[in-house]
């Protein structure tokens, strides 16, 4: 049998499942960030679903403009907030689970 090499997939879900069980604190804060990226990602898709459904009549092609600019917005929020918490798993681990996860592994 072979040993496969960890990926960075299992690393965040290993120190994402070490937070969940062991900062409670961190993972409230996780939550808010995986909400504000979720509201951002739908905001931002349903603006261009808008912005291809004004385009698609003439008579408001000038409304999709500042309709395709703001879910450009939410796109890069979305962005944000997905990498604040990647971001926050990882520091959450490494500040407060991370020594008792050694010691446990």
């Amino acid at each position: 049998m072979t040993k496969q090499a960890a990926t960075g997939d299992d690393f965040f879900l290993f120190c994402l499942y070490r937070v969940r069980e062991q900062c409670p604190a961190s993972y409230a804060r996780l939550q808010t960030f995986q909400n504000l990226y979720g509201f951002s990602r739908n905001v931002s898709f349903a603006g261009i679903v808008i912005t291809l459904f004004l385009l698609s009549s003439w008579f408001h092609a000038l409304e999709a403009i500042p309709v395709f600019f703001a879910s450009i917005v939410m796109l890069f929020r979305y962005l944000k907030f997905f990498r604040h918490y990647s971001t926050e798993v990882f520091l959450s681990f490494w500040s407060g689970v991370r020594e008792e996860a050694i010691h446990t592994a």
